[in-house]
């Protein structure tokens, strides 16, 4: 015991001396830690006080960060130990015991004076949801000492900003600002200059995304990305909170950090984690939009959509921008679909036709976007495909499509071009009786899709589940315009031409008869039983021992019970019950039928 008080009081004289020191720093940062979580509040009281005052801690900027983490640590250490100590087993018994902790080292950090006092005080907020709230029901530390300690940082914060915006404060004092964001009451944060904070937090933001990981840049804020975005995000909260003024503003923030965040992204060094940086204040974005309350004559949009709608767009246009890195991530990217989607939702409920219409303009053109771009936009298509105007698909979608859709360098945009093509087909045979553009549309593009589709299939270019999946989707657009068009449909499916190897041969034959399959609801039911038995002789003319033939028949009786509308599935029911004797005999001739 002696010789750990002799240890300790050595330590306290380091921290307090104004000479250099040989300690190295994370040795050092580790020792403030491990004291901090470790004594009993007698001693830790007067340790915190030669904290607040050490020179090694909180004399150069760029440290102080490190130094607010060390006493987080500790705090939380403290606080963990105090949870697991043997003693009454109540919950509430447990927090009250961690709170008059907290207290405590309030109250001391209060009582101070020195360079680190608002940095402990903020490290004491901060360490409270990390560790604290039992079953995380309630905060749990509250009360006055709380209400003072918050008070108390807010103006500290207040006045670092002012300096800051003056040029008078260090970049890394921005980190402090983030962290009192996410540890102070909503109402609390209001009362700063919130343009300010907005201001200097997204300029470090920016600094910090240009900055090269691997660079030693010293005038830069070493404040993360992700904390500088959660504050962020935190603004956008706090803001939408505050009364109708204060709501207008925090709508006009949302706005323009999607509007800002695109103009610079070219300028980034760290493209991927920029696009992490922009989904986390999306995320709130997007729910406050959800919540359908936009403030009146709020945003300074220079279009008349509503204010939710022009957010959606500039959001949308802004992920637009990070095209290149969505293709490169291959998934992995937390929140970005529920954006999108949610994004996506907002426009066209909000604006319509008007709202996509007025995104498509900002498209790139057809013949300059990048394949990753072209991917983002056909996918963007396909989500509002029926909200898209003559103009939009002629322009923008139609030319994209014709550009990619045989351009399998990138899959993403060739895969995006096939079902942009499909939907496009699917939503024109939806309105062929009113719409005539959308007749020519269908007779025009479905029979060359559906060649490019067989074409693209024998070439390797699409695989048998690509190739199933979609040809029965033109048979099903077909059918809206006429038998006639589906008999045209599946004679050049019938037709085609088998690639030469034997095996690729057996695999199109087999893919062949299960679009067959497929297509069968879409027959006319005067043709339905004919079209059927034709489909039973081809099943039966496949190898009784082969695993095709349990397919095609397991795929028959499928689409019997669950595809075949409620009117021809008596037809296809006793079809089925009139062959099935045969598929499970394994025959190969129709004559064992008879």
């Amino acid at each position: 015991m002696a010789e750990d008080a002799d240890l300790l009081a050595k330590f306290t004289a380091l921290l307090a001396s104004p000479d250099p020191i040989a300690l190295p720093r994370q040795t050092l940062l580790g020792a403030v830690s491990h004291y901090i979580s470790t004594l009993p509040l007698a001693e830790l009281r007067p340790l915190l006080k030669v904290v607040i005052q050490s020179p090694h801690l909180w004399d150069d900027v760029k440290d102080r960060g490190d130094s607010r983490a060390a006493v987080k640590l500790g705090a939380r250490g403290a606080l963990d130990r105090l949870k697991s100590t043997p003693g009454p087993s109540r919950w509430f018994r447990r927090n009250d015991s961690l709170s008059d902790w907290l207290d405590e080292a309030y109250g001391t950090t209060a009582e101070a004076e020195g360079g680190g006092k608002l940095h402990v005080m903020v490290a004491l907020l901060v360490v409270d949801p990390a560790t604290g709230v039992e079953q995380g029901k309630a905060q749990l530390w509250k009360g006055k000492e709380r209400a003072k300690a918050e008070d108390e940082v807010i103006m500290g914060a207040a006045g670092r900003l002012h300096e800051a915006e003056k040029g008078a404060s260090g970049k890394e004092d921005v980190g402090l600002l983030c962290e009192v964001l996410e540890a102070v009451d909503g109402m609390r944060v209001r009362v700063l200059d919130t343009n300010a904070a907005s201001r200097t937090i997204l300029s470090s933001l920016y600094l910090r995304l240009a900055d090269s990981p691997s660079s030693v840049a010293s005038t830069i804020s070493r404040t993360s990305p992700e904390i500088l975005s959660r504050a962020v995000a935190r603004l956008f909260g706090v803001l939408n909170d505050g009364d109708v003024e204060t709501r207008g503003q925090g709508w006009n923030e949302m706005r323009q950090f999607c509007i800002q965040m695109r103009g610079v992204i070219s300028s980034f060094a760290r493209q991927k984690t920029a696009l992490f940086a922009f989904l986390v204040p999306s995320s709130t974005t997007l729910s406050i939009l959800l919540q359908n309350d936009p403030p009146s004559g709020s945003t300074d949009r220079p279009h008349r959509t509503s204010p939710s709608a022009d957010i959606a767009s500039e959001s949308l246009h802004t992920l637009s921008a990070f095209a290149s890195i969505l293709d490169l991530s291959q998934g992995g990217l937390e929140g970005y679909h529920r954006i999108l989607h949610g994004m996506i939702d907002i426009l066209v409920a909000s604006a319509g036709p008007t709202g996509v219409k007025d995104l498509l303009t900002r498209a790139p053109a057809p013949d300059v976007a990048s394949l990753a771009e072209g991917a983002w936009w056909m996918t963007f298509g396909e989500s509002v495909i029926n909200q898209v105007d003559q103009w939009g698909f002629e322009t923008v979608l139609e030319p994209m499509i014709q550009r990619f859709i045989s351009d399998n360098s990138l899959r993403s945009s060739f895969e995006a071009a096939h079902s942009l093509r499909l939907a496009t087909l699917q939503a024109a045979s939806k309105t062929l009786d009113t719409n005539r553009s959308d007749r020519i549309l269908v007779q025009r593009d479905l029979l060359a899709y559906a060649d490019l589709l067989i074409q693209q299939y024998t070439e390797s270019l699409i695989t048998s589940d690509q190739f199933r999946s979609a040809y029965p989707l033109i048979v099903e657009a077909a059918s809206s315009h006429s038998p006639e068009l589906v008999n045209t449909c599946l004679r050049q499916l019938r037709l085609a031409k088998a690639p030469t190897t034997s095996a690729e041969a057996d695999a199109f034959g087999h893919s062949r008869r299960m679009v067959i399959i497929a297509s069968a609801p879409h027959i006319p039911l005067h043709r339905l039983r004919s079209y059927l038995d034709g489909l039973a002789q081809d099943i039966v003319a496949t190898p009784a021992d082969s695993s095709h033939r349990v397919e095609l028949a397991g795929a028959a009786f499928r689409m019997v019970m669950h595809d075949l509308p409620d009117g021809p599935r008596r037809e296809g029911m006793e079809w089925w019950t009139s062959w099935r004797g045969v598929f499970d005999s394994g025959a190969r001739s129709v004559d064992a039928k008879l």
